[in-house]
């Protein structure tokens, strides 16, 4: 039986997010996240982005990164997305990292 990853998940926790300047085309200026947006809602109080192969949610005290697919290319490009978020804004008190992840193992 060998574990299989199947989802994967970067969680930035701070008092002071912004999720109303997190927009697609603030994730595009700002070189976060340059994928075509599949769906995307923004909003004063919550912002979310949907691409083919990522999901990006931002509230005032949570910021997640989602994969969309267990690919390991796509995998190693969440802590991209992330550290290039929190060079974005230098001045969020973050105070936690979160990483997620779902293994399954079949018989």
């Amino acid at each position: 039986m060998e574990p299989t990853l199947n989802q994967a998940s970067i969680v930035l926790a701070a008092l002071n997010h912004r999720p109303d300047i997190v927009s697609k085309e603030w994730l595009n200026q700002n070189n976060i996240l340059k994928e075509a947006p599949l769906n995307f809602i923004h909003h004063q109080n919550f912002s979310f982005i949907e691409t083919a192969n990522f999901s990006i949610n931002v509230v005032q005290q949570l910021m997640t990164i989602a994969a969309r697919s267990a690919d390991q290319n796509i995998l190693n490009h969440l802590q991209t997305i992330a550290n290039r978020y929190i060079k974005a804004l230098p001045h969020v008190s973050y105070n936690a990292i979160g990483l997620n992840s779902s293994w399954m193992v079949l018989p």
